[in-house]
């Protein structure tokens, strides 16, 4: 009898392991979802091209805005990234070669004016490979967080 219980036990053991383990087969793991941790956005552009972190950080409404982010072509061929921030009606283009990036930072893209202030967003215009054409809501920050602070600091510097 004490055998009949212990097979009993180990029978409900192993079909519990069993129906937990199956909950991984029909669970979409979270961490294959591509996602931004950062203040600024993420666009897919093509298979293999984004732009990544992308916000204008600005001291307030009305004034110059420094652009951060960055454009990554993953792919074996050069591509042509088109970035209008805050509609200004005359893209800037980047020829981001194959496996590789280009840091908007680096580049010195300025917004002259910004249309909105802090904590609110402007829209970007962003075009590239086979057509790809949208407009994305661009995040707008000032010098709160120290990360921002100490580059408006740099890109303000005479």
């Amino acid at each position: 009898m004490a055998v009949l219980k212990r097979l009993a036990r180990a029978g409900v053991v192993l079909a519990s392991a069993a129906v937990l383990a199956s909950c991984q087969l029909a669970t979409h793991p979270i961490t294959t979802n591509g996602y931004g941790p950062s203040d600024g956005i993420r666009v897919v552009v093509a298979d293999g091209i984004n732009v990544e972190n992308l916000l204008v950080v600005t001291e307030a409404e009305g004034e110059t805005g420094y652009v951060i982010g960055s454009i990554v072509n993953n792919t074996g061929t050069d591509a042509t990234v088109l970035l209008d921030i805050g509609e200004s009606g005359s893209p800037s283009p980047f020829e981001v070669p194959a496996r590789g990036n280009i840091n908007l930072t680096e580049s010195d893209m300025t917004v002259e004016s910004v249309d909105a202030a802090p904590g609110a967003t402007i829209p970007t215009t962003i075009q590239g490979p086979d057509g790809f054409n949208e407009v994305r809501a661009t995040p707008v920050l000032d010098g709160t967080l120290p990360e921002y602070a100490e580059f408006l600091e740099t890109a303000t510097a005479p």
